[in-house]
């Protein structure tokens, strides 16, 4: 009571002062200020990087720096370090540790590629004649540029594709200028390559992960660049992880993200960018053992649970764009993961969208109630597939399957578009009020081992299947000895053939036998739930929507989805549309014919290309008479950004061309709006 009595008397100040100090002796520690640091590669480490006149110059200095929560590390924009960074702090719920950029321009790039080590030396290299020279090399170097050029190699010594049965194992040559086996590096070269390239250049530093970050959390990135690398960004047991509007895995060996070992709660968001930059198309996903450095993820969540991955592109994305699995099941669960509103593209040798997988024993199941939601999905050449437990996919868009102009060497690699897996213990998985269209093969597998497999809702629109003459378009396959599964209220159609072959059943990879009609597996079901399926034309918008004749409208069963539907249209509490777009009740759209890529019967508008682009792109769109038309684009708020047509124009092909280079990279709409029709629209992407 004497020393509150004392404290009265004192003056504000004092007061103030004597309580601040007992908070420090109660909670162990006084308080602190935020920092925020300057690297800039013009800088120098001796300064006190508080400002960017004072900027440090390397991520050493970084990583020798102790960080508290809330301090900030800023890298000026355009710069460039081939450093690993450490993450030595973890930041807190309400004060994270950022790693950002300042300045203006492209963002900051640590770069995890490295030079080829000893190239420039003349002695290094041997000739094995041929145009060939080796050198002694103790790791996979993953991914090679020559003079800035990435050259692919040809193969994998244990593949058993045609495409290495063509080329062989160890050639090199001009079109494959690289091989490497048992510590020797294999290089084409009309000389000597130390005198007959001016840059080699190797997609990894070492034979191990870099940028390798373990047991923190809390620690966000913006407007940042991670390329190369076997893996760009590895993290152990981290949680609370954020990449906000970054760029992660150009020219990666294998992955960009790789989140391990319980990493919860980790966030990519608002415009990210994540794409293996694969244009040479060698990196085949069983290509060979882990040091020959298979393509493989994006992004992969092994063992890691409430993930939100939204609004962001995926591009060349390897053996899967997104990788939800559960590892070696023994306890750690990949579980309540969600990725929704992004894009999907191919563009290489051997991609998919996700894999959500149980590896985990029967009882375990770990990987389950993921979601994959409102997402455009393009250019996949092999099967998005599903196992573990309670997983959904809904209200996505999926197209062109198959359609990427391929190698006539690699055509077998072609698969389907989703499958159930009844390897990795699959029960109870959704995948309800998708849009597929146009694909190489077939749209929907369900295997002899599933079980509780729900296909409700969706539009399956002119499926295929190479492998069948007698039957081209077959929508879904339901394999003998799959049990208890229901696929009901769907829409599936094929425009070009007069046999409706859309269910079949045979042995399970025996063949495909006698074809059969939704009709007929209507009648026999087996031991599952077959109904109420609609073959007609569900008469599709040029963007995915549907007509409002279609047969899909208000025909789809009330299967507890809420939200939003793939454009944004709020969800009815019953009689949902089929498909992933909901006719709004006002404003619906006109009556329209299917996009086609022949001469234009109705208002077509195209996908840009290229896609993504940087800076500019051709829009192309067709008009069968003479209209007044405005083309625009906007951003993802629907603010308008560049009015690119607005005039009558004459019936006939026409094309727009979009600069982009004042945009931020991200996703954009862009809109077709002719006279008295309803609005085309479609989506593109800025990659910078």
């Amino acid at each position: 009571m004497e020393q509150i009595e004392g404290l009265a008397i004192m003056g504000t100040s004092q007061r103030r002062a004597i309580i601040m100090i007992a908070g420090c002796l109660l909670l162990g520690s006084c308080m602190r200020s935020q920092s925020t640091y300057y690297v800039d590669p013009r800088g120098d480490d001796n300064n006190d990087g508080r400002s960017s006149a004072t900027a440090w110059k390397t991520i050493a200095k970084v990583n020798s720096t102790g960080l508290s929560a809330g301090d900030r590390v800023l890298f000026v924009r355009g710069g460039l370090w081939h450093e690993s960074l450490s993450l030595t702090s973890s930041g807190s719920s309400s004060d994270p540790i950022i790693y950002g950029a300042f300045g203006s321009g492209p963002k900051p790039v640590i770069d995890l590629g490295a030079t080829l080590p000893g190239w420039t030396s003349p002695g290094n290299w041997h000739d094995q004649g041929g145009n060939v020279w080796s050198m002694s090399f103790g790791y996979w170097p993953g991914r090679m540029w020559f003079n800035g050029t990435e050259s692919g190699c040809p193969g994998f010594s244990n593949a058993t594709s045609a495409y290495n049965n063509t080329y062989g194992s160890s050639v090199v040559s001009v079109r494959y200028r690289w091989w490497w086996n048992s510590g020797v590096l294999y290089v084409y070269s009309s000389g000597n390559p130390a005198s007959a390239y001016s840059s080699i250049e190797i997609g990894q530093a070492s034979n191990g992960i870099s940028n390798s970050w373990s047991g923190k959390s809390h620690v966000t990135f913006q407007n940042m660049e991670f390329r190369r690398g076997q893996t760009a960004i590895y993290l152990d047991n981290c949680d609370y992880i954020t990449f906000d509007s970054c760029k992660v895995g150009g020219g990666s060996s294998r992955w960009g993200v790789w989140a391990r070992h319980g990493s919860d709660h980790g966030l990519i968001t608002n415009n990210c960018i994540f794409d293996r930059e694969d244009t040479v198309k060698h990196q085949m996903e069983y290509g060979g053992s882990e040091l020959k450095g298979n393509a493989t993820d994006i992004v992969a969540i092994n063992c890691g649970s409430y993930w939100e991955i939204r609004d962001s592109y995926f591009g060349s994305c390897g053996h899967a764009g997104v990788n939800l699995d559960d590892g070696d099941g023994n306890g750690v669960y990949c579980q309540y993961n969600k990725i929704h509103d992004c894009e999907f593209y191919g563009g290489g040798d051997y991609d998919r969208a996700f894999l959500m997988n149980s590896y985990g024993n029967n009882v375990v199941r770990g990987c389950a109630y993921n979601e994959f939601y409102n997402n455009y999905v393009h250019g996949m050449e092999t099967v998005s597939q599903m196992g573990g437990l309670n997983n959904k996919v809904y209200y996505n868009i999926w197209s062109d399957q198959g359609h990427i102009p391929w190698e006539t060497d690699i055509n077998s690699w072609r698969s389907d578009v989703i499958t159930f897996t009844d390897d990795h213990y699959q029960d109870s998985c959704y995948i309800l009020n998708n849009t597929f269209y146009n694909a190489d093969r077939v749209q929907i597998s369900i295997p002899g081992g599933s079980r509780h497999c729900f296909v409700e809702n969706n539009i399956l629109f002119d499926g295929g299947n190479d492998n069948n003459p007698n039957c081209p378009h077959i929508a879904i396959i339901l394999w003998l000895g799959a049990q208890t599964n229901i696929i009901k209220s769907n829409v599936i159609f094929s425009p070009s053939s007069s046999l409706t072959c859309i269910v079949n059943q045979d042995q399970y990879m025996g063949g495909y036998g006698t074809p059969r009609t939704v009709a007929y597996m209507q009648a026999n079901p087996g031991q599952n739930t077959i109904s109420g399926n609609i073959t007609a034309d569900p008469r599709l918008l040029s963007d995915g929507r549907i007509a409002t004749t279609s047969p899909a409208r208000d025909s789809g069963l009330p299967v507890g989805l809420t939200g939003v539907d793939f454009f944004g249209t709020p969800l009815p509490a019953t009689r949902p549309d089929i498909g992933a777009c909901e006719v709004p009740l006002t404003g619906a759209s006109t009556d329209v014919p299917a996009e086609s890529s022949s001469a234009p019967g109705g208002f077509l508008l195209e996908q840009n290309y290229p896609n993504p682009f940087n800076p500019t792109t051709s829009i192309r769109f067709a008009l069968p008479r003479e209209s007044r038309v405005v083309l625009e684009v906007f951003n993802v708020l629907g603010q308008s950004v560049a009015r690119l047509v607005d005039e009558v124009a004459s019936g006939g092909i026409h094309q727009a061309q979009f600069d982009g280079r004042a945009l931020a990279s991200g996703t954009y709409i862009y809109r077709l709006q002719v006279e008295g029709q309803a609005p085309l629209v479609r989506k593109m992407s800025v990659l910078k």
